[in-house]
């Protein structure tokens, strides 16, 4: 295919991969100046393109350093892209091929890189479904990040998202709030969908209705795989896993085990227990040393059959000796991160910079937002970034834990106080998909920045009502749907203001002779296509 100079506001450096559905291409970041990955989606048909955008609902969502972040969503000559952080680095499967196998430690490094990234999935409601090697990135400073979300679910165990009469957030895009309106899921009832020597039996059985626990399973499976350098045959018992798994410790075997189980039932029901053993299993080990390990293992400059040492116990004795002046290294360092320091001895050299954003309500979404911030110092060459100021920006609280300074305009978000020698310096903000990139000075007065959040206009939400007879699945000709708005019940189609997105929408589906029924459900200020679906059940 001819290589575009660019896509979008993107300037393409190279094309990473292409097949039938699309391609892959390196790009560069037009304001960060960083490299960054577009993936492009060519096909048109309605289940992929729904898994395009659907992936992009969710990893919207997503703000953890063991996820691959998204930049950027949006569609151009008829073709979809989603603009994601670029991992300098290889897949694990790669490192599985150069490698063969892993020591015990440095595997259960990646192991709980990513059982954290799944907690973080899991406790947002999504279930990966595809737990594997090639979709678990390390980066060339060793940093671990899971990637591709295109066939992530909800989890079918999670609890309702609000009790009856009260909204239900739609956490992703297509505006899934409920198990009603979630055809968001793409995932026929009863159908596999996933990487078959992975998968749990019961993904085999029907891919829709898994839980967390099939992540667990899958993620069971590489951890075996990166220490016995073979895969167990697919949907198999943790027993004959466990079994299989000769020269692995016998904590960690017990932990495959446990994971693999066959039944869904036995394994563990979330990840807690392992991360918490995979903590105890690496605390002696210095995980620094099995992180550089592992870098010089990507290069090549390093045999696969490195071995970690447990810090000796003579070790112990001199970190005991030392720890009272550990403790009062803490409470220095403590009085330098509250600004102590700098409020006094250091006043006159170091001046305090304060940074806020007012954001409107409906841009927040449901579950709450933060802000990441960084500085960097504006030298007019490599910007370097200023070591210990980047921070989080949260909401505001009162007394009682109520969001504070919020008015009309929205609710203001604001962190800890940096202190910054006089000169140039540089901020990026980072929310969600959005970017601020700014420059500003700092002197001998307080330096109060205020970040404008643009304004954008509400997007008018198309709803697709489906209404059909519980038992024969068929429509039911002249079924009504209206919106309820205060008491009243007006048609959908004669709604007179229209429906916009960002705000909690309330519906009722009637028809003669069925039992009627009532949807609420709030549609995040991105989500402006809804699908409803209604199965009315007839009166008796």
């Amino acid at each position: 295919m001819k290589i575009p100079e660019t896509i979008g506001k993107y300037k393409i450096d190279c094309l990473l991969a292409e097949g039938g559905q699309g391609a892959v291409f390196k790009a560069v970041h037009p304001e960060l100046k960083r490299f960054v990955i577009i993936k492009k989606m060519s096909l048109r048909g309605k289940v992929m393109s729904g898994r395009f955008r659907r992936e992009a609902g969710i990893l919207m969502d997503m703000n953890n350093i063991h996820i691959v972040h998204l930049y950027d969503y949006f569609a151009e000559n008829g073709a979809q892209y989603i603009v994601m952080e670029f991992v300098d680095g290889m897949p694990l499967s790669a490192l599985l091929k150069k490698m063969k196998t892993f020591p015990p430690q440095m595997a259960a490094v990646i192991v709980l890189d990513i059982a954290l990234a799944l907690k973080y999935a899991h406790e947002k409601g999504i279930v990966h479904r595809d737990v594997k090697p090639a979709n678990i990135l390390i980066s060339k400073r060793g940093e671990v990040k899971l990637a591709d979300f295109g066939i992530a679910a909800e989890d079918s165990g999670s609890a309702p998202a609000a009790q009856a009469g009260k909204a239900e957030p739609a956490k992703r895009a297509g505006g899934r709030g409920s198990r009603s309106s979630a055809a968001g899921d793409l995932t026929v009832t009863g159908s596999a969908i996933g990487t078959p020597a992975y998968m749990p039996p019961e993904q085999f059985e029907d891919a829709g209705s898994v839980d967390g626990r099939a992540d667990i399973y899958s993620l069971g499976v590489v951890f075996y795989e990166m220490l016995a350098g073979v895969k167990p045959p697919p949907g198999a018992n943790g027993l004959s896993v466990a079994k299989k798994a000769s020269g692995i410790p016998a904590g960690i075997r017990r932990l495959i085990r446990k994971m693999t189980r066959r039944k869904k039932e036995r394994r563990f029901r979330t990840l807690d227990p392992v991360i918490a053993k995979l903590r105890a299993y690496l605390k002696p080990y210095p995980q620094r040393g099995i992180r550089i390990a592992m870098i010089k293992n990507m290069a090549g400059i390093s045999a696969s059959g490195t071995q970690f040492a447990p810090v000796r116990s003579g070790v112990r004795r001199v970190c005991s000796a030392v720890l009272a002046a550990l403790c009062l290294s803490g409470v220095l360092a403590a009085a330098v991160h509250t600004g102590f320091f700098y409020r006094t001895l250091l006043r006159p050299f170091y001046t305090p910079a304060d940074l806020s954003v007012r954001v409107p309500s409906r841009f927040l979404p449901a579950g709450g937002a933060r802000f990441h911030v960084s500085y960097f110092t504006d030298d007019g060459g490599s910007i370097p970034e200023v070591e210990s100021a980047a921070g989080i920006l949260k909401a505001r609280k009162d007394v009682s834990g109520n969001p504070a300074g919020t008015d009309d305009s929205g609710v203001l978000f604001s962190g800890r106080t940096v202190f910054l020698r006089p000169g140039e310096y540089r901020v990026k903000l980072t929310f969600g998909p959005r970017v601020w990139w700014r420059s500003f000075s700092v002197g001998q007065e307080r330096a109060v920045l205020q970040i404008p959040f643009p304004a954008v206009p509400e997007k008018p939400l198309r709803v697709s009502v489906s209404v059909r007879d519980a038992v024969t699945r068929r429509e039911i000709p002249g079924a009504s749907v209206s919106v309820l708005d205060g008491g009243r019940a007006v048609p959908l189609s004669e709604y007179p203001d229209g429906l916009t997105a960002g705000k909690i929408w309330r519906f009722r589906c009637e028809a003669g002779g069925y039992t009627g029924k009532e949807f609420s459900l709030r549609l995040e200020w991105y989500q402006d296509e809804l699908f409803l679906e209604a199965d009315l059940v007839p009166e008796s």
